[in-house]
């Protein structure tokens, strides 16, 4: 299916979404005949309330840029924040942040700036362009992306695409030049309308049914396939991979077929997610993140970790991501070599030396009056908690790795009344790979986290 060239957008706006309507008739035939969803369990916000609200923007709009306007109304798709002042702020901390990282936006192409086609209450002027932290939060991104990864105009896949913000950036930054998002039919409709209404001159094509062939939608500039029809993607060739936020809002059985999928089912060549990572949770009000806390613990011994940042400074704005989801930053590449007798080696070395800090060898220590638990721990690539994620990664299944992780999890939240929602997922790992007994520290972990368990009820 290809958009018209040279019509103007506000020509089209009510064509495309007379063309989403008829798409998402049929898809929407397809998953019900299937009962897709019984299957492709949704967590507990997609699968309840924002899925009324989707159908219903879908339903109400006039045109796709009544739709797209919808979507930005939503926390769904877009940062909202309660008045012009408070998204001044924003926009100037964030562009700031950038510039202190040695990117200044106002020196991009004057057409770097937020879609005439958001809504106006979501944006601001600044340098001399509309702006919104939306905006600039897929620029920083893009940033990191072109920081880490060499190459350009790639062909992208996408998970979870939202509106298609990022891949509007991705695409204006030259870094995309073929994008594929996989997606919820249901979202597939927000980005199908914004990005056709972005991009008049591209070619676009929405899968509705799984005997299509991947090989037919290699020359199209945007594929959209709902999750129901991944299938044909199998097999495919892809030079990035991104995936933000979405995955941890999804059900683990789900984000566990997702990690399966880039890592074995498909060739990517590089990869970018940013994604919950060390949340704090009540155990007793919000047990329920323990069926959804594997977003970014699931990565293979296969890539070449390149850049891993918790809580990447340009996703802490004090005016607008404070109500966001802590988040880990982890830019890679596929292909590592797999050597078990050189990985083991490296992950014995970072054992010998994290038993010797302060929080291993003083557990029982009180934390009043010392820095044991610091305000501001090292969360980039030289602190304990990436070596204990990157040894983890290489020895999935030792005790002593499980076991220094969880150690370390539970000193961290020490002073705090509420716990990590990964914490179960590495005590659980760490119950199935220790044997009876070791005789040591382990035995005593062991104990500790029956008990746990036992109270929490997830024994």
């Amino acid at each position: 299916m290809t958009s018209p060239d040279h019509t103007s957008s506000q020509e089209l706006a009510r064509p495309i979404l007379e063309d989403i309507r008829a798409i998402f008739q049929k898809v929407d035939e397809h998953y019900k005949s299937t009962r897709y969803y019984e299957t492709y369990k949704l967590n507990r916000w997609w699968g309840d309330a924002n899925m009324k609200v989707m159908r219903g923007a879908l339903a109400d709009s006039q045109d796709a840029v009544d739709i797209v306007h919808a979507a930005h109304r939503t926390f769904m798709f877009s940062v909202n924040v309660p008045s012009a002042d408070w998204t001044g702020y924003a926009v100037r901390w964030l562009l700031e942040e950038q510039r202190q990282r040695g990117f200044d936006l106002g020196r991009c192409d004057p057409a770097i700036q937020e879609s005439k086609f958001s809504l106006p209450d979501n944006n601001v002027v600044e340098l001399g362009r509309v702006l919104s932290p939306d905006f600039i939060r897929t620029v920083n991104i893009a940033n990191e992306i072109m920081t880490y990864v060499p190459a350009r105009e790639m062909r992208v896949l996408e998970l979870g695409g939202g509106l298609g913000h990022l891949s509007r950036t991705l695409r204006l930054l030259g870094v995309a030049k073929r994008y594929v998002i996989v997606d919820l039919f249901e979202t597939l409709v927000f980005s199908y309308c914004f990005l056709r209404l972005n991009f008049p001159d591209c070619s676009f094509h929405f899968v509705t049914s799984e005997e299509e062939k991947a090989a037919d939608l290699r020359n199209f500039d945007f594929v959209f396939v709902p999750t129901a029809f991944t299938k044909i993607l199998e097999g495919e060739s892809f030079d990035l991979f991104a995936n933000t936020a979405s995955m941890g809002e999804m059900q683990n059985e789900a984000i566990r077929f997702w990690m399966d999928f880039i890592q074995n089912r498909i060739s990517v060549r590089y990869l970018f997610t940013l994604n919950r990572f060390l949340n704090l949770i009540d155990p007793n009000e919000h047990h329920w993140r323990w069926e959804e806390n594997e977003a970014s613990v699931l990565y293979d011994a296969r890539w070449r970790i390149l850049s891993w940042d918790l809580e990447p400074r340009f996703i802490r704005c004090p005016y607008v991501d404070s109500v966001s989801s802590r988040a880990v930053k982890i830019v890679a590449e596929r292909g590592r070599p797999v050597d078990a007798v050189a990985d083991r080696a490296a992950v014995e070395a970072t054992l010998r030396d994290l038993q010797f800090q302060d929080w291993s060898v003083l557990p029982h220590l009180p934390i009043a009056m010392s820095v044991l638990v610091p305000m501001v721990p090292d969360l980039g690539m030289s602190g304990t908690l990436f070596r204990l994620w990157d040894a983890v990664r290489l020895e999935r299944n030792t005790p002593e790795v499980l076991g220094m992780m969880v150690r370390y999890l539970h000193h961290l939240s020490k002073p705090l009344s509420m716990e990590f929602e990964e914490l179960a997922y590495y005590e659980t790992a760490f119950l199935d790979a220790c044997p009876p007994s070791m005789g040591n520290w382990l035995d005593d972990l062991r104990n500790v986290i029956y008990a746990r368990h036992k109270a929490l009820k997830l024994t």
